[in-house]
């Protein structure tokens, strides 16, 4: 299989160090597509190799960003990585699994300020209300 500029393979002859010097590991690099493996930097073990079905790549389609997720093999910590268009699609061209993201509704809520705040007599009241019911106190009979 030959590399390409947009799919930088590591030389089955070149060993980890002048791959990682290359600046190719700073991509999360996709290494030979055919066996389903991707090299990626665990922040305790440093670059191992995983494979791409322990991969998931989330997309967050309002704020437009991307990231990535794997355990290490080595030390079973998990690790989620922001992810530049280019490792993404280095990703998917490996076969790695895509999931979308959405951003909870409650981001988009607003105070409304026509209404008061709680006041301390609306509170008491709360409380009371509660009391009254069959389950709100255990002295209840």
């Amino acid at each position: 299989m030959e590399a390409s500029a947009s799919t930088p393979l590591r030389d089955e002859h070149e060993d980890e160090e002048s791959f990682a010097n290359r600046g190719i590991l700073d991509l999360a690099s996709v290494s030979w597509m055919m066996n389903g493996t991707v090299y990626v930097t665990c922040p305790t073990c440093g670059v191992v190799e995983v494979g791409v079905a322990t991969v998931v790549v989330r997309c967050c389609a309002e704020t437009m960003t991307n990231e990535y997720r794997f355990r290490c093999p080595e030390c079973s910590l998990w690790t989620v990585k922001e992810a530049g268009p280019s490792v993404v699609t280095l990703f998917l061209r490996a076969g790695v699994q895509m999931e979308s993201v959405r951003l909870p509704l409650e981001l988009n809520e607003r105070p409304d300020h026509s209404m008061n705040a709680i006041s301390l007599d609306d509170l008491i009241d709360f409380h009371e209300a509660l009391e009254s019911l069959p389950t709100g106190s255990p002295d209840q009979e």
